[in-house]
């Protein structure tokens, strides 16, 4: 046990034995057990992620493909060539065109060369359907020229 010295108080000191403080000794307590299911905060309830339609992403392909065509120039350089290049294409979720090459030649420079302008022009292409699953989306595409 601890004893506590008195406070000195102005004028004489009086020969008292200074109280006893008996301090409480800790009560023993059962270890706490975890929490009963209804008091553990429930996880935020996560929302399912929709997948798209067919019939949306149907839709946002014409609406692609359209926005395509609109851009589509033949080049004066081609001097009447015909010819189909395929341009491959990566995009992101907000339609910006991350990155775009021939990966089979229309078998002329000009119109190769067109096909990658094309799509520079197109830009920003259509946001795809928030149901796709890809953050990053990569296309092969045909692009005609006759």
């Amino acid at each position: 046990m601890a004893k506590l010295e008195p406070m000195a108080e102005e004028g004489p000191i009086e020969d008292k034995p200074a109280p006893v403080v008996a301090l409480a000794a800790p009560v023993p307590t059962a270890p706490q057990s975890a929490p009963a299911p209804a008091e553990r905060a429930a996880a935020p309830a996560v929302a399912p992620v929709e997948r798209a339609t067919s019939s949306a992403i149907a839709n946002w392909e014409r609406l692609l493909v359209a926005q395509l065509e609109r851009h589509k120039r033949y080049p004066p350089q081609a001097h009447g060539k015909v010819g189909e290049a395929r341009l491959e294409f990566s995009m992101d979720r907000a339609g910006k065109v991350l990155a775009s090459r021939i990966v089979r030649s229309s078998g002329n420079e000009a119109l190769d060369q067109e096909a990658l302008a094309l799509l520079r022009r197109a830009a920003p292409l259509p946001p795809p359907p928030a149901g796709l699953p890809d953050d990053r989306l990569s296309f092969v595409v045909p692009i005609r020229y006759h």
